[in-house]
């Protein structure tokens, strides 16, 4: 008997075989079901792609794309008549699967096409175990353990979510945590493999780290600001003139260039008819002082600065300036205006500058970007709109900046931004100087290429990288986003095409001051965007050492990391009204961090033995810029009390990297 009738018996049931009646229809075996659930459902074609079909994800249904179990039980399609009795015998040995059970979702990975049964269990695991924060770099285990050429050529063409790096961080336990995203630079902890067992050991020979903490936080709660001010006493906690002069002309110097809140001319303006008759300035008026005063107390010489009562100005008195400035904008905010607008960005800035809850402040700028929102700031006003041209350029220069500080705040917290690209229609601010606007009526000049200096050049030439800068924070910082290496490689691209376009900005007759402060200015933009391409690589080059393709990620995040240390220890050195190490002090933290890692990873990057036998001084170089900014922080958590787990994450990991070169 041929192979054939023996497998037409044994598919014959004992009811068929005792009626051999011709005239009833054999009994046909019914098929595993290959398509998903959802293109069976509909009864469509599905093209079976594993984890998610085409249809599904052009149609927005991702989430529901599910394959029945049984699929995953071809194990040779070369022979069918082994498979179909497997099916058979799995569906007599599991009768609920079929039996209305929900399907379970399988994450989206994009990064494994498996072949066998064995190589779909182990990419099952592993991206469970990286959605879950277990393995890390799971995608690029799995890869290294399935060899057929179907499964490289789709990791090459992986699709990847930020994510999937393991870089997330849940603060507390049980009902109260916080979270911490992928952009947080605190989450490169994990990075370091040996890191928590040598802190252990660091911690059990020297006892007294333990009670460094405790310490701080005596100091901090020592630092508290005093009750709430009444609004009647706010020109009360004005300093004598000749300091308020100092800190305002520090503020206008240092913040106005890159935060474009006041129009300078009308400040100062109603700064002189303050001094000579305080009644007809502006209610709000004295809170702007207080809080630009707060913004560069930090600056600020101690021990020569003193208040109108004698006592000298301290760090708690800027904490103190602050509190009395929201509590005056709580009580007198109705229907807010440009003023209003002005003063909270006053106090974003001055919180961002003193480490006033720095947990918070992605809250408070979202707050404050629905607030800008409301008055329909985020929209172009149109030719009916009663908006005077001075006004429509101050609304831009406003949103500008609103959404400037809402996106550092999200990287800093690792969160997606409160607007995306889509949510506003805003223009750009002109490339102009204050002084070629007038309030309230006047035409609109028209704007200066960007190779010519003006007030607004930081603020102009940064707001062309503003809806990248957005998309790459949303990705970096999203659950969901996933991004193809090549649009990866084309978003470099663009972010490279800014940072070469940034123009040299010189004057033709020699002025040291204006020309410092043009280089002070190309140096913010340089490190703002240097920033961005070390979030945007850091997920690719976290899979470099399994992923060739992914080594130029981890080359330009390195070069990145790099040049901002060195434009970093640049600008330590002249420190007199100098508040650009404030603002970008999270960049060097991040990027001594990224150096670091380089160092303590022992395969063919800057950390092998063998570039390091080469270069024999390329490991002090390296150290000593992660150090400069060891030493900034180190001065950041005298002054202020602030920045203390950064501090102590830095100085462990440098000391680690030392003990392994």
């Amino acid at each position: 008997m041929s192979a054939v009738n023996v497998d037409h018996i044994t598919s014959r049931s004992p009811e068929q075989d005792q009626d051999p009646n011709p005239s009833i229809p054999p009994h046909r075996r019914r098929r595993p079901a290959l398509s998903c659930k959802q293109c069976r459902k509909r009864k469509i074609k599905c093209d079976r792609k594993f984890p998610l079909c085409d249809r599904c994800d052009q149609s927005g249904q991702a989430h529901a794309c599910v394959y029945s179990d049984d699929i995953y039980s071809r194990v040779d399609k070369n022979d069918p008549c082994r498979g179909a009795k497997r099916s058979r015998s799995n569906r007599s040995n599991s009768p609920k699967r079929y039996s209305g059970t929900p399907a379970v979702y399988r994450p989206r990975q994009g990064i494994i096409d498996p072949v066998t049964t064995e190589s779909h269990k182990q990419a099952v695991s592993a991206a469970e175990d990286s959605l879950l924060g277990k393995q890390p770099n799971a995608s690029a285990a799995v890869a290294g353990g399935i060899s057929t050429q179907a499964t490289r050529q789709s990791i090459r063409n992986a699709r990847i979510s930020s994510h999937t790096s393991g870089s997330m961080y849940l603060k507390g336990r049980d009902s109260q945590t916080r979270f911490f995203g992928q952009t947080t630079p605190m989450n490169m902890y994990s990075q370091f493999g040996e890191l928590r067992a040598y802190i252990q050991e660091v911690k059990s020979e020297n006892p007294a780290i333990n009670k460094l903490r405790a310490d701080i936080d005596a100091s901090k709660r020592n630092c508290k600001g005093k009750s709430v001010i009444e609004d009647c006493s706010l020109d009360g906690l004005l300093p004598p003139r000749q300091v308020i002069d100092e800190l305002v002309a520090v503020y206008l110097d240092c913040f106005e260039r890159t935060h474009r809140i006041l129009h300078v001319p009308s400040f100062r303006g109603e700064y002189a008819r303050y001094w000579g008759s305080p009644q007809t300035v502006a209610p709000g008026f004295v809170a702007q002082l207080l809080l630009m005063m707060a913004s560069v107390l930090v600056l600020r010489n101690h021990s020569t600065a003193e208040l109108s009562g004698g006592n000298p100005v301290t760090q708690e008195t800027a904490l103190e300036w602050v509190e009395a400035a929201e509590s005056f904008l709580q009580r007198h905010t109705k229907r807010p205006d440009l003023r209003v607008f002005q003063t909270y960005c006053l106090s974003m800035v001055a919180r961002r500058v003193n480490g006033l809850s720095a947990n918070q402040a992605w809250i408070a700028t979202g707050n404050l970007v629905r607030l800008a929102m409301s008055a329909g700031y985020h929209r172009e006003p149109n030719s009916s709109a009663k908006v005077s041209p001075f006004y429509i350029e101050m609304r831009r220069r406003i949103w500008a900046t609103i959404v400037e500080l809402d996106l550092q705040a999200s990287v800093d917290r690792g969160m997606p931004p409160s607007v995306r690209e889509g949510d506003f229609n805003t223009i750009a601010p002109m490339n102009i100087s204050d002084y070629a606007i007038v309030e309230p009526h006047s035409d609109l000049p028209t704007a200066e290429p960007s190779e010519v200096f003006t007030d607004s050049a930081f603020q102009a030439f940064l707001s062309k990288s503003l809806l990248l800068r957005l998309r790459i924070c949303a990705w970096a910082n999203s659950t969901n986003i996933e991004l193809n290496y090549e649009d990866a490689l084309n978003m470099d691209e663009e972010l490279s095409g800014h940072l070469n376009s940034i123009p040299v900005w010189s004057l033709s007759v020699a002025d040291g001051a204006s020309n410092q402060q043009m280089s002070r200015i190309r140096v913010a933009i340089e490190l703002t965007l240097r920033q961005y391409l070390i979030i945007f690589h850091t997920p690719f080059a976290s899979l470099a050492q399994q992923i060739p393709k992914y080594a130029h990620s981890r080359r330009v995040r390195f070069e990145a990391a790099m040049t901002i240390l060195c434009q970093f220890q640049d600008i330590m050195e002249p420190r007199a009204n100098n508040l650009t190490p404030c603002l970008v002090l999270n960049y060097a933290f991040q990027a001594a961090l990224v150096l670091c890692h380089e160092l303590y990873s022992n395969d063919a990057g800057y950390g092998s033995s063998l570039i390091l036998r080469a270069v024999p001084n390329i490991p002090e170089s390296l150290m000593s810029l992660a150090e400069t900014t060891l030493s900034a922080l180190e001065a950041h958590v005298y002054t202020l009390g602030k920045k203390l787990p950064e501090y102590y994450l830095l100085a462990m990991v440098v000391s680690l990297v030392k003990t392994r070169l």
